[in-house]
């Protein structure tokens, strides 16, 4: 399965050369278990991407290594 970065302006995919790349997916929380720093992690990553993503499932929401600091 390819991934896709979803940062407005990267291009970035993993079928492409760039193979030093490494794709995240955001943080997941469990209604049941859902504690508070999680969900305000989730809420943080959306925010950063700065895009609708009402109605879409958010488990194939991924981000490159190349939007962090360490690469992680």
């Amino acid at each position: 399965m390819i991934s896709y970065c979803h940062v407005l302006g990267c291009t970035d995919r993993s079928d492409w050369e760039k193979k030093h790349l490494e794709y995240y997916r955001l943080t997941k929380v469990k209604e049941k278990s859902a504690k508070t720093c999680l969900r305000n992690k989730r809420r943080l990553w959306l925010a950063k991407l700065n895009q609708d993503f009402q109605g879409r499932n958010l488990d194939n929401i991924r981000v490159c290594s190349y939007h962090f600091r360490s690469g992680r």
